[in-house]
Formats: structure tokens, C-alpha cells, sequence
């Protein structure tokens, strides 16, 4: 605004005192204003103005253009900082979200181009809404390295109030942050699977990988919960293996499972030469009560493949 005023200033200021200027004709006597003669208005008045207007045009094209070049710019640095933020990170969107028991979910995401895994490794998930971003935790896929999304078996602990509680509000639509892939269970030959709780997770990747491949040979599981409520797709690992399956319950007696602990009397049936793996995966003290036992039994070191849960 201050430089049209300017503009107009030094434009009219000079051209309204000459305007005024009387002149005079020799076939008339009386004064002659110069806006009495039309060619006179529109040299002195239209042409001017109209560069006037053609002036501030430009200045205001140029003033627009550098609004959206420094636009631009804050783009770009955005877009280069979200870059580096989510640097070996992946945003995805949930497809499908449901319950498989009554505290544990099956999350189905989109798949990012090039994310691979192994089956039994995770990664670690955070939720996209604003004061979760960096609440990560670690899950398990459950789906297969070819399969077009991923698949996650999520239990959930409403009494913790932490992330997996959050995930009882997400839908279809929302978006999770996946980081890098990670996991030291791996299938490295027959053997026995032991589980507990949530910690059956990596082993469903595994048992759908040897099935797909007609290689679920003579692998074995042993599954322990509190109830059978508790059981994470019963009817999955039990077409998976068939009769290779041993529910034990700890707060629940039925017919149809074991009851109590895992002992080391219990394992003694599970020993079946020294060339046999035993995956272990379950809370910290059934893990280090199991390892411990396993020990005991004479099964070395090396032939124990276990993540903590």
C-alpha cells in the first residue's frame, strides 16, 4: 500500500499542477484548462495512470511469487525434516483390526515395497497420533514374508494403560510406525516349541511358513495359558499341526488339557535325541524356569533357541 501511495505521488503530483496551468488559443480569449481537451486527458491522466496500475500489478505478481517460492521452501525443508524423521521407519495404514480372544487383537497393516523378514522376527510398533509416536513396543508378525500385508497378534493389557491399551481405540484407517526388523527366533531344524501367553507369536509365522511348504515334519508344541480362554488361535495351530499340540492350563482343570506348570517331569516327554531344538518363548520366568530345567535334562545350550517375550 505504501508504495502505490508513492507511486501516485510522484505520478500525479507534477501532472495536476501543469493540468492546472491556464493556456490560451489565439481564437479565444478566456483561460483553457488542459481537462477541457480530451487528447490532454488521456496523455496526462489515462497514460499515467494505466502505468501506474500496470506497476503495482508487477509488484504485487512479484510479491505473490515470493510468498510461494518461500512456500515452497517450507515444503520442501518439511518434507526433507518428516524424511529424516521417519528415517528407517514406515508409516502404514491399518486395513482390518478385530479380536481373536478377549484381550488380544489381529492387526492387519499395508505392506511397505521392499520390507522383508524372517518368520519369528518383529519390529517395533508405535501408534500416529499425536504423544504416542515414540511409544514403541515390540510385536511379532504373524503373517508370511510373501503374503501382500502384514499381520500382527497383539495381546493387550487395559490395567497398564500404556500402548497396548491405545490400541483397543485405533480402526481401519488409522496409521502405526513400524521400525526396523529384528529377532533371534529363527527356524533351525525339528523340535519342540514351547510357549506361553503371547509368546506363541513368532512361532505362528514359523508353523504357517513349514505348512506352506509341506515341511512341518515332527515339530511339537507346547502351549501353556491360564485358561482356555486364553488360547491365541487354537483352531489355526491345531489345523497347522494337528495332533502335535499340548495345551497346558495353570488356573483352569478340564479333561481336555493339562493342568498346572510346566515341571521338569513334564518336559521328560519331549526329550527325544540330541539333535532336537527347543524354541522358548513366554514371560521371563517361565522362560528362565524352563531354560533351567531343560538344563537339567541335559540339553545343551546351543539347541536352545529363545527370545524374550
Amino acid at each position: 500500500m505504501r508504495t502505490i501511495l508513492i507511486s501516485l505521488q510522484i505520478f500525479l503530483m507534477p501532472l495536476w499542477t501543469f493540468a492546472q496551468r491556464p493556456t490560451s488559443v489565439p481564437y479565444d480569449d478566456r483561460p483553457l484548462n488542459v481537462f477541457e481537451s480530451v487528447e490532454s486527458i488521456i496523455f496526462y491522466i489515462v497514460i499515467p495512470l494505466a502505468i501506474i496500475v500496470l506497476y503495482v500489478i508487477w509488484r504485487i505478481r512479484r510479491k505473490n511469487e515470493r510468498k510461494a517460492s518461500d512456500s515452497l521452501q517450507k515444503s520442501e525443508n518439511t518434507s526433507a525434516e518428516k524424511n529424516s524423521t521417519m528415517n528407517n521407519k514406515h508409516l502404514v495404514s491399518i486395513r482390518s483390526i478385530d479380536h481373536v480372544t478377549h484381550d488380544t487383537l489381529r492387526v492387519v497393516t499395508e505392506k511397505p515395497g521392499g520390507y522383508t523378514f524372517t518368520p519369528g522376527q518383529a519390529t517395533d510398533i508405535a501408534i500416529n497420533k499425536n504423544g504416542w509416536q515414540n511409544e514403541r513396543r515390540p510385536f511379532t508378525f504373524t503373517s508370511l514374508p510373501g503374503d501382500p500385508y502384514l499381520e500382527f497378534i497383539i495381546k493387550t493389557y487395559p490395567e497398564h494403560d500404556g500402548a497396548t491399551d491405545k490400541l483397543l481405540d485405533v480402526k481401519a484407517g488409522d496409521e502405526l510406525i513400524l521400525h526396523e526388523v529384528f529377532g533371534a527366533i529363527t527356524y533351525r531344524g525339528e523340535g519342540v516349541f514351547i510357549a506361553g501367553g503371547a509368546g506363541i507369536t513368532p512361532f505362528i509365522s514359523i508353523f504357517r511358513d513349514l505348512k506352506n511348504r509341506n515341511k512341518i515334519g515332527n515339530n511339537f508344541l507346547v502351549y501353556a495359558n491360564k485358561t482356555t480362554a486364553d488360547i491365541i488361535l487354537k483352531e489355526d495351530l491345531e489345523d497347522l499341526l494337528s495332533d502335535s499340540v499340548v495345551h497346558i492350563l495353570s488356573e483352569e482343570e478340564t479333561d481336555e488339557y493339562e493342568y498346572g506348570l510346566i515341571t521338569e517331569d513334564f518336559l521328560k516327554d519331549f526329550i527325544d535325541g540330541d539333535d532336537q531344538y527347543f524354541y522358548l518363548c513366554g514371560p521371563p520366568p517361565m522362560m528362565d524356569a524352563v531354560e533351567s530345567q531343560l538344563s537339567d535334562l541335559g540339553v545343551a545350550k546351543d539347541k536352545m533357541v529363545k527370545e524374550a517375550w
